[in-house]
């Protein structure tokens, strides 16, 4: 099978020129940027390739790496980094790792499950790296590189049933890859790829959804669970989201309104002493009503919703379907407004 060499880097992907056609000459004229433009778009690029390496960088230099991280960047890494990575024990060894993932993970073959849990930065450097399933999903709030030296699929189906479809058993298999011997008397697993499949990563932003959701868990006391399923198809899925918005705060409340006034209201009229008319005073009369309650303060603004993760994925082969997605966070919903204030007390009636 013929194979191809891609690196691709959410972050560097290029910007699109414009192209006008002709009506009359049916001939496609490209648009071509002045110099200026250029020199600032390549710029931008540069930029955005240095802040989504920041990440690999940091790791593989908590780690101890015997070579320069910043090779990873080149497009002849693999050859570059050839001797040192042979010289590398992890290099050597084949692995399988779990649900969740983090950190920096070597090894010669890393057996990885359909569905990913992303709980912190991840950096893979492999010399195979392979999925089980048709349908992989990686999925979590961070950042993740993944650099495969020779090859990444799918096997299609679990790791268990690749192995009985070769005649193994768990108990008898060697994970060891075709490029380094292992023991003349055991037999060697070999992964088998499939054509087919699809791999989508995932890193987008959480927002007010999940933000909700969390409360919703913390509420149970009872942590996240990621739950397995099945797909029909192959596909990776990685989601660096960032933070969720929260919601903002509530309003304060409105000012008490004011007392009555005048208070205590004007006397009531005197009587007359004529037996023909009212002889006793009238009464006073009532007092104001009270000032009316403030307005409640306005809600406090939610939260911005989190970045989405930086992704790298250098592909090797042109085999099944990549899928990478990076969104923002939805930002928090606007707090509650307060509670209007409380209405001033009345004025005190005037005296008869």
């Amino acid at each position: 099978m013929k194979s191809y060499c891609i690196s691709l880097s959410l972050a560097s992907l290029l910007t699109l020129q414009g192209i006008t056609f002709s009506s009359k000459s049916s001939r496609a004229l490209a648009q071509q940027p002045d110099s200026q433009t250029k020199v600032e778009t390549s710029r931008q690029q540069q930029d955005a390739v240095e802040k989504a390496f920041k990440p690999v960088r940091e790791l593989l230099f908590k780690v101890g790496v015997p070579f320069d991280p910043d090779i990873l960047k080149d497009r002849e890494w693999r050859k570059k980094l050839a001797p040192k990575l042979y010289a590398m024990w992890e290099m050597h060894a084949s692995r399988r790792l779990a649900k969740q993932l983090k950190g920096v993970q070597l090894a010669d073959i890393l057996y990885l499950p359909e569905k990913i849990e992303l709980t912190e930065d991840t950096v893979i450097i492999a010399n195979k790296v392979v999925f089980e399933g048709r349908d992989v999903l990686i999925k979590g709030p961070h950042n993740i590189a993944v650099y495969p030296v020779e090859d990444a699929g799918l096997l299609g189906t679990t790791l268990e049933e690749a192995m009985l479809e070769q005649g193994f058993i768990s108990q008898d298999v060697q994970l060891v890859s075709v490029n380094h011997k292992g023991s003349p008397t055991r037999k060697r697993f070999v992964p088998q790829l499939i054509e087919d499949g699809s791999i989508t990563i995932d890193t987008s932003g959480q927002g007010y959804k999940e933000w909700l959701e969390k409360q919703k868990q913390k509420k149970a006391t009872a942590p996240a669970a990621f739950i397995k399923s099945s797909f029909g198809t192959q596909t990776v899925t990685r989601d660096m989201s960032g933070s969720p918005g929260a919601q903002g705060t509530t309003g304060a409340f409105g000012a008490t309104g004011s007392v009555g006034s005048p208070s205590p209201a004007p006397t009531g009229s005197s009587g007359d002493c004529n037996p023909v008319n009212q002889t006793d005073g009238y009464n006073g009369f009532p007092g104001p009503n009270g000032g009316t309650g403030g307005t409640g303060e306005t809600g406090g603004l939610g939260e911005p919703g989190g970045n989405a993760g930086n992704i790298t994925f250098s592909i090797t082969t042109y085999r099944g379907t990549y899928t990478f997605l990076a969104v923002g966070g939805q930002g928090g919903k606007g707090g509650t407004g307060g509670q209007g204030g409380y209405s001033g007390a009345g004025a005190q009636g005037g005296k008869g």
